[in-house]
């Protein structure tokens, strides 16, 4: 059975550092079945129908997306969660009856309202195997979104992935983790603990993505959002050996 994933730039392993690619957000489809109430979690969907079928899936199997919208409705278009960092993506897809007009859109936003083409795919491969895409990402972007402008046939949407490429630091959720980040929950006012001294930058991000502090860092630093509303924020620490990312909570 293929397995559904979304992962913040976190991982289960204290200190390991990667050289390598690390899965941001990971999507199969497995348990959507064409309706809105089997969404995958996070994702925004404008039109619902899926193929259950190996000919139309990618390489982890059945299930698929499936771009199906009438020729007359407006073009159908499926955003991704919102991720904090990454550099590449991957995706599968297959035509089904498409012709040399009907296009296939890649597009990123760093806010959810504008957005960026990565690429316009025309003419959508129909080959029986499909086809495996991969593009690069911006570094402020923070959603990624598919759209289908249709003039014939159907698009099957399969094997979505995101990654983030070079020296990675993967914190755990534990009290090993090589930062700390407290107290947490906190009132806005937080102390950084790195067990690494070297400098580094340090990036605060709300939930929709917005960035609202950028700063320098070595060792011991504070930390004030005292002025940021109550809610979830996103920090990132980033250096020539390292990226971590640490969930914190403002609670006044």
């Amino acid at each position: 059975m293929k397995k559904i994933t979304l992962f913040l730039i976190a991982g289960f392993f204290a200190g390991a550092q990667l050289n390598a690619q690390t899965t941001v957000q990971s999507e199969d489809f497995t348990t959507y079945l064409g309706t809105a109430a089997t969404v995958p979690a996070g994702w925004a969907f404008t039109y619902n129908g899926n193929y259950t079928s190996t000919a139309s899936s990618g390489t982890s199997g059945p299930n698929s997306y499936k771009f199906g919208q009438s020729v007359t409705a407006p073009p159908s278009k499926i955003t991704s969660p919102m991720f904090i960092l990454a550099d590449s993506l991957s995706f599968w897809i297959k035509g089904n009856s498409t012709d040399s007009i009907s296009t296939f859109v890649v597009m990123q936003s760093a806010d959810n309202v504008i957005w960026d083409t990565i690429a316009k795919i025309n003419p959508i491969p129909t080959t029986t195997t499909g086809q495996t895409y991969s593009f690069s990402v911006a570094p402020t972007s923070h959603y990624i979104g598919f759209a289908y402008l249709k003039s014939a046939g159907n698009v099957a949407f399969d094997d979505y992935r995101l990654f983030l490429t070079g020296p990675t630091s993967i914190t755990s959720h534990n009290n090993t983790s090589m930062i700390c980040i407290s107290p947490n929950p906190g009132t806005g006012l937080f102390m950084v603990n790195r067990e690494e001294q070297s400098p580094a930058l340090l990036t605060v991000y709300n939930v929709t993505g917005k960035k609202i502090m950028e700063k320098s860092i070595s060792g011991r630093q504070s930390l004030d959002l005292s002025s940021e509303p109550n809610g979830c924020y996103f920090v990132t620490v980033k250096s020539e050996k390292e990226l971590i990312t640490k969930k914190i909570i403002i609670n006044k």
